[in-house]
């Protein structure tokens, strides 16, 4: 598959799913009604836009220079399963360490600041971050000798289902939604319940790692959204900027997720 149809079937699985979103009216006000809002959306939307773009282009490039340790031959199916797996583990340890570590939380939290869920959410991300996970991730998809079609069905998945499960709409995939992690999945992970949910597509890892909780088991509870602290600040450049900001205290102890602290239970 050529860079530039992988790039229009992209760009239409995304245009698809934000036209479908627009039925939701606090995503709608997220254009332009509450400006707050709206200046913070763009900025990050602009942001994430222009880093998938590089990130489609680099990654590209990067792989052909990064050398296969592993070569033996595999049916494409088999192939693409493990692609999958492999994909969807570096994922969830990245994910796991952001909501783990104090310092990687301050590169993370602008995903979990937002108090509505929609799906603006996929576009609330550290472009920087996006920018060297996606490289880190080709460059071990290189080294494991993965089928390049394999690694572009891959991130075709993980763009559809990343962006669908931020929907604020209950899309479900019936009996598959014990495989893959839907919006009521996921939404629990970015609620103050309780820390879990890390995976980004498939559940396989949840589980395996017992970080899964399922929507189902939690009844009619009512989810909050955000986070618990208000220490953190609202905007993307200040958002960007946190990680770098002194004075705020980096207690050494880890904590089960960041996402849950609140002010009187430590500074991030």
């Amino acid at each position: 598959m050529s860079q530039e149809l992988y790039f229009a079937i992209s760009s239409s699985i995304v245009l698809a799913l934000i036209l479908l979103e627009l039925r939701t009216p606090s995503f709608r006000r997220g254009w332009f009604r509450d400006r707050g809002r709206a200046k913070r959306n763009w900025s990050y939307l602009l942001g994430m836009t222009s880093t998938v773009v590089l990130v489609s282009f680099a990654t590209h490039s990067f792989s052909k220079w990064v050398p296969s340790l592993v070569r033996f031959e595999r049916p494409f199916a088999l192939d693409l399963i493990l692609c999958l797996l492999a994909g969807e583990l570096m994922n969830y340890g990245v994910h796991y360490a952001q909501h783990r570590s104090a310092l990687l939380w301050r590169i993370h939290f602008p995903h979990h600041r937002e108090t509505n869920y929609d799906m603006w959410l996929s576009a609330h991300f550290n472009v920087l971050a996006i920018f060297v996970v996606a490289l880190w991730m080709s460059a071990v998809f290189s080294v494991l000798g993965f089928d390049p079609l394999s690694k572009q069905i891959y991130f075709l998945f993980f763009t559809f289902v990343g962006t669908l499960h931020h929907s604020s709409r209950d899309y479900s995939f019936g009996i598959l939604d014990w495989v893959i992690v839907t919006p009521a999945y996921h939404r629990i992970h970015h609620s103050r319940h309780r820390p879990g949910n890390y995976s980004n597509s498939l559940t396989f890892w949840d589980v395996i790692f017992g970080t899964a909780i399922w929507p189902w088991k939690l009844g009619e509870k009512t989810l909050q959204f955000g986070i618990a602290s208000s220490r953190v600040p609202f905007g993307f450049w200040s958002e960007l900027a946190y990680v770098f900001r002194r004075g705020d205290r980096l207690p050494a102890k880890p904590v089960k997720d960041w996402a849950m602290q609140s002010d009187n239970e430590g500074a991030v």
